[in-house]
């Protein structure tokens, strides 16, 4: 096997997770400078899915994600690991960035059919989210007859592993196989005759095909991964029509709620109107337990149009003689001071509808940079000939 060459930057940090604490080294990968690259992935590789090899010689494709591991090295050895010390404890790898779909790859001679081939943990908002046991990827030398072999040995070549769980994943625990050694038959070392045989040793490197965001599943796209989920859009078109907005404007009622996400890592969400409190300007919009998952938005409806008249009761008194109250949709791009404060309140992403538009609001926004932050979708996107809501 050729060495790889080593190309790394490291720094020490602190373990984040539940996990005892270790001393971690940031490894950034890099293109391998030997011209090996990772072996294409053989279960689960769609158009989309960016390639991680992390480690010492290793290469990343995804653009903006980093990973640490809980070791220096990116390998499961259990025995006459040369030059090294075995490394048999689970490593911990940790994304700078939650991602999605994250398929782990373990690429390796192991013993076959092995009673253990390990497991893959993955964690999400400091919790295991799932337990994965990975399957034989690709047969070498588990049967007679496999094309290329010369004679039956006892090893594989490859495992792996695709999640079912649909949300962003922080880390992921990998375990290795056992046994940690095996029978190698391999000519010349084999010779049948007087029966002598070579030992060899687990040896298995890591690779992670991922996306690097939660990947949509409706259309008329606006590339904010959370509103390019059905279940958002539905969550949406649900406030709007329990708004009343083809009422009298005195008749309407702001109502608001949360997305979440639940225990598979898909999008839901729950309304919480309160229809004593809530005005047509205004909702309390208080979430009370049981939550169905994660916190991940807030969402509320603007049950008017820009510069409409708003009815006296928006507010706890008539305006001043002389006055009248309009809905702004403009002074901070679609939300209002309230709505900004509230963002930094919850610290979560919001999702307002009106009339017209979508407005989505990121954690950050202030008074005096709304412009900037506040991205706007319309409803019916006349450019890309579609409707979203």
């Amino acid at each position: 096997m050729k060495r790889l060459a080593v190309v790394v930057v490291a720094v020490f940090v602190t373990a984040a997770c539940n996990e005892n604490p270790v001393a971690e080294r940031e490894v950034i990968a890099t293109v391998d400078s030997s011209g090996l690259s990772p072996r294409p992935f053989m279960i689960d590789n769609p158009n989309g899915k960016c390639v991680v090899h992390p480690g010492p010689g290793g290469s990343n494709s995804c653009v903006g994600l980093q990973v640490t591991m809980s070791v220096p090295v990116n390998y499961h050895c259990g025995w006459n690991c040369d030059p090294n010390p075995p490394q048999i404890d689970p490593i911990v790898f940790r994304f700078s960035k939650p991602v999605y779909g994250a398929a782990v790859e373990a690429v390796g001679p192991f013993f076959c059919p092995s009673p253990d081939l390990g497991t893959i943990t993955y964690y999400a908002h400091n919790k295991i989210v799932e337990v994965g046991h990975p399957v034989i990827e690709y047969l070498e030398d588990c049967a007679p007859g496999v094309p290329g072999d010369l004679i039956h040995d006892s090893i594989s070549s490859g495992r792996a592993y695709t999640p079912q769980y649909l949300g962003g994943v922080d880390s992921i625990v990998v375990a290795r196989a056992l046994p940690d050694s095996f029978v190698l038959y391999w000519p010349p070392f084999h010779n049948e005759m007087e029966n002598r045989d070579a030992v060899g040793q687990t040896f298995a490197t890591y690779d992670f095909y991922l996306f690097v965001d939660r990947q949509p599943d409706t259309n008329c796209l606006t590339g904010d991964p959370i509103l390019d989920q059905q279940a958002t859009r539905d969550f949406l078109k649900l406030l709007w029509d329990s708004s009343g907005a083809s009422l009298a404007s005195s008749l309407r009622r702001e109502s608001g709620g949360y997305l979440f996400e639940d225990s598979t890592g898909a999008v839901t969400y729950r309304t919480y109107f309160d229809r004593v409190a809530d005005t047509p300007c205004e909702s309390n919009n208080t979430p009370n337990p049981p939550f169905p998952g994660d916190f991940i938005g807030v969402a509320h409806s603007h049950p008017f149009t820009d510069r409409e008249q708003l009815p006296n009761n928006c507010r706890r008194g008539p305006p001043p003689p002389g006055y009248v109250r309009l809905y702004d949709a403009q002074r901070y791009g679609g939300p209002s001071a309230a709505d900004i404060q509230r963002t930094t309140d919850d610290n979560l992403p919001m999702y307002i509808v009106d009339s017209v538009n979508i407005y989505v609001m990121a954690v950050g926004t202030t008074q005096a940079n709304a412009l900037s932050m506040v991205k706007s979708y319309p409803r019916r996107d006349s450019a890309n000939a579609c409707t979203r809501l």
